[in-house]
């Protein structure tokens, strides 16, 4: 009887021994050592909130311009005759922008052509630009390269001031025909390292004036000027 107890007992020890034998076994194979590098997704995200950010207060611009607009139906509202983005400009130097000022009208003919409304192109060049081991090129800033007269119902531009901490974004949407503001929009986007980067590339309409094009059409065929 003794031993019988004695035997019992020494299996249950040993039973209980082998399962925290695994418990450890299995801690020890989640637990990741704290010296090793983050993932490369773990980087990518880090790198792309920055830009993804922007990409959200762009959205929330191009939002409110919408929902500013008397008639904001893309097919039959103020702008459904076609819709301009032109470079955003410094409010303290019109002739004044940078990379960042490309931008935001870039971002922002994608937003309004997700939304349906007819964006043009007004760089579209007349022909495809061929040039061998540099590729094939459809949009140009070349004046002579590109239609003299463009037809569009709205123009959005805008302009943007760079403070310390923030940059102040101004949008505006304007009636091509009569000059009439449709609707507009403010916007404070924190600035960051990648923000600044596009800011410290600036350019200045007045270096080129030669390359200066003035578009003698903006709004329907057969509008008076």
């Amino acid at each position: 009887m003794k031993y019988g107890i004695i035997f019992l007992l020494s299996t249950i020890v040993i039973v209980l021994l082998g399962q925290f034998s695994v418990i450890v076994h299995a801690f020890e194979e989640k637990t990741v050592p704290e010296y090793l590098p983050p993932l490369k997704s773990q980087e990518n995200k880090l790198l792309q909130e920055p830009s993804d950010k922007l990409i959200t207060d762009i959205k929330e611009i191009a939002s409110v311009l919408c929902q500013n607009l008397e008639y904001p139906d893309p097919l039959t509202g103020d702008i459904a005759g076609g819709l301009l983005v032109a470079t955003f400009v410094e409010l303290d130097d019109l002739y004044f922008t940078s990379s960042f000022g490309r931008y935001l009208a870039e971002q922002l003919m994608t937003e309004f052509q997700q939304r349906r409304y007819n964006v043009v192109e007004i760089r579209k060049s007349r022909s495809i630009l061929i040039r061998k081991q540099r590729g094939e090129f459809g949009i140009s800033r070349d004046p002579s390269e590109i239609k003299r007269e463009i037809s569009a119902d709205g123009l959005l531009s805008g302009t943007y001031t760079a403070g310390p901490e923030h940059v102040l974004v101004n949008a505006r949407i304007l009636d091509n025909r009569t000059g009439k503001l449709l609707a507009a929009a403010t916007k404070r986007i924190s600035r960051t390292a990648f923000i600044d980067s596009m800011l410290n590339r600036s350019f200045s309409s007045e270096i080129e004036a030669e390359g200066v094009m003035y578009m003698k059409e903006l709004g329907k065929p057969g509008d008076d000027e």
